[in-house]
């Protein structure tokens, strides 16, 4: 059965939570209108279940919210490890560079000299 998208769309709309709390809560409030018998109370019952409704999909907003805001600190976070290891990668390899093409009497300032010097170049052509 091939379904058009906007009847996929219409569905799922239907099937949210937050519709399902609004078509309760019409329900609930049309149940109200029909008994005769809470005519007296029927406008303080209406709004205690239109005020329940209203923070029932308030609350699943929020809810919807943060976990959007979880995956997206978790997506930052992988992103943040990939640039890490890329980085710790690039390091290695300057490094290897420098000490293989080290001579007998380079010292140590000379060699981190050359790292910085080696990674600024690598950095500047990677960012280019």
């Amino acid at each position: 059965m091939d379904e058009a998208p906007l009847q996929r769309r219409l569905w799922q709309t239907l099937k949210s939570r937050r519709m399902l709390v609004a078509l309760s809560a019409l329900g609930v409030g049309l149940l109200l209108m029909a008994v005769p018998e809470l005519a007296p109370v029927r406008g303080e019952l209406l709004v205690l279940v239109i005020t329940l409704a209203l923070v029932l999909i308030g609350g699943y907003r929020v809810d919807d919210a943060t976990g959007l805001a979880g995956d997206r600190r978790a997506w930052n976070g992988a992103t943040a490890d990939i640039a890490h290891e890329a980085l710790r990668g690039l390091i290695k390899q300057v490094l290897l560079e420098v000490i293989e093409g080290a001579g007998a009497g380079d010292s140590a300032e000379t060699l981190a000299e050359r790292a910085s010097e080696r990674l600024t170049e690598e950095m500047n052509n990677h960012g280019t």
